[in-house]
């Protein structure tokens, strides 16, 4: 982009991402290994922020599961546009379901608490094509293929072996695809399945190290 006029290029991370990964942060701070400075003047950091609650009240409207009374804990963990977008997923699969299960809104009180629900819905939604443990097992084995690998996307090829479980994964959205590469939809669902698989085979954070 540097080296071409007339180019801008947009790069989408999570603020984690950029204050911590040495590649992100030269970006805006410059310098290279050799000691260069790769910083461009024109490089703009924009932070999106939370949605204020007149946003997140016009989402749940929407949704059809606006409550007569906002709690102040669930109006800050809803103004995250992440955990909106992991609740409408839930509320669409309770809807379209008439066998789904219940859904009550008010006991989602973390991020952690959305995961775990979204999980749990995709497990039941996907039993019949992947069996009753297969979409835990499926997802549990690409997480522990991407901690190997230190990466966040696998070549197709290293999932060669369960091409009918990749499609499902690929068509519910819980896989993205990126030419021969394929991730899971967002990080934070890939350290849930991987933190959940890492303990249930009874090891520790130490392990990690």
């Amino acid at each position: 982009a540097q080296a071409t006029g007339n180019l801008r290029l947009l790069i989408a991370c999570r603020s984690h991402d950029l204050d911590h990964d040495r590649r992100l942060r030269r970006l805006i701070d410059g310098g290279t290994e050799d000691g260069q400075s790769t910083a461009s003047p024109g490089f703009l950091k924009v932070v999106v922020g939370d949605l204020d609650a007149q946003q997140v009240q016009d989402a749940l409207l929407a949704l059809g599961v606006l409550p007569t009374h906002m709690p102040p804990r669930l109006q800050k963990l809803l103004a995250n546009a992440f955990n909106l977008s992991l609740l409408a997923n839930i509320v669409e699969d309770a809807r379209r379901d008439p066998q789904a299960l219940p859904f009550d809104l008010s006991s989602m009180r973390t991020r952690l608490d959305l995961l775990a629900e979204y999980d749990r819905r995709l497990g039941r939604r996907l039993r019949r094509a992947l069996g009753n443990d297969g979409y835990t097992t499926s997802v549990s084995r690409i997480a522990r293929l991407l901690s190997d690998s230190g990466r966040l996307s696998l070549p197709r090829a290293a999932l060669a072996d369960m091409p009918d479980t990749l499609d499902a994964l690929l068509h519910e959205g819980v896989l993205t695809a990126d030419g021969i590469q394929v991730r899971f939809f967002h990080a934070e669902y890939f350290d849930f399945v991987f933190a959940r698989q890492h303990i249930q085979t009874g090891r520790a954070a130490a392990d990690l190290v």
